[in-house]
């Protein structure tokens, strides 16, 4: 280029996705710190990299595998950490934990 030339950029920032019934969460942790007892909390078809704490008197479905707007759930979800359980029971459906 020899002139003087104006270039616009657009990006979209992929985030890894953690919902409760439509409400977006930025960690695990964050939505087992709100979920109600019989909750599903759905992840994106991901790596998470998190170490998760369930220190609550209630019972949790982990469901991984959802795409971008969790509307289709054909693959899995990884957790590169640890899930820790002191009170509460956890269900994990298409979740693999390292």
């Amino acid at each position: 280029m020899s002139l003087i030339t104006t270039v616009t950029a657009v990006f979209d920032m992929i985030i890894q996705g953690v919902q409760i019934e439509g409400t977006n969460y930025a960690t695990i942790q964050d939505a087992f710190n709100t979920v109600e007892d019989g909750g599903v909390i759905k992840l994106h078809s991901t790596i998470f990299n998190e170490d998760v704490v369930l220190n609550r008197s209630v019972g949790v479905t982990l469901q991984g595998g959802f795409n971008s707007d969790f509307t289709d759930r054909s693959g899995s979800s990884e957790i590169n950490g640890s899930i820790t359980i002191r009170d509460g029971t956890l269900t994990v459906d298409g979740v693999t934990v390292y």
